[in-house]
């Protein structure tokens, strides 16, 4: 299967290293990323692992016609089978030009909380926009925590279309380890 990622940008956050593992652990499939600003801290670790990252370089909180022209180009020349957006401002962009071209998307939000005050007030927006239009544009919403899903149906998302994936951690990775607990213990005699 072709999977078209397209994330705001690859810089060192949750989501974007939520996509990194994704990516990276999943041989069968085939995976190219588009992130609409800049390629930040994952981009050259993706290329490393062999997965296409393309770079539209739009400026932060702007849309350009040459970035929207390009994303719309790459969509319908690679075909992908879904395409998979990452964060509100691709979940928007990457929805309406995924409807246009014919590609099925799929929303990503990996987010609990949208505060006045803590989220920009861009984002926000964008946030309620995508709410509004979240049933015409996605197949289905992905989200990370039924939290998000009780956030997002207040903003007016469609609460049918959200589906709970939590973030895949290894849990094993975090086990204590008995041989490092004993030599960090302190002698109290």
């Amino acid at each position: 299967m072709k999977l078209l990622h397209i994330i705001t940008g690859l810089g060192d956050g949750g989501a974007e290293a939520v996509l990194y593992r994704l990516v990276t652990h999943d041989p069968e499939d085939a995976h190219h990323v588009i992130t609409l600003t800049s390629e930040g801290k994952y981009g050259p670790l993706l290329r490393q692992a062999g997965v296409a990252v393309t770079t539209l370089n739009m400026p932060r909180g702007r849309v350009t016609w040459g970035g929207l022209g390009r994303l719309r180009r790459l969509l319908r020349d690679w075909r992908p089978n879904v395409v998979q957006t990452w964060m509100y401002h691709a979940d928007l962009l990457g929805g309406i030009i995924g409807r246009l071209v014919g590609v099925p998307v799929v929303w990503g939000i990996h987010n609990t909380t949208l505060e006045r005050g803590v989220s920009a007030r861009s984002t926000i927006a964008v946030a309620r926009l995508c709410g509004r239009v979240s049933r015409v544009l996605p197949q289905r919403i992905v989200v990370c925590a039924e939290a998000a899903v009780d956030v997002h149906a207040q903003l007016g998302y469609d609460a049918c279309r959200m589906v709970v994936i939590p973030n895949g951690y290894d849990m094993k990775r975090f086990a204590p380890d008995p041989l490092c607990q004993n030599s960090c213990r302190l002698d109290r005699s």
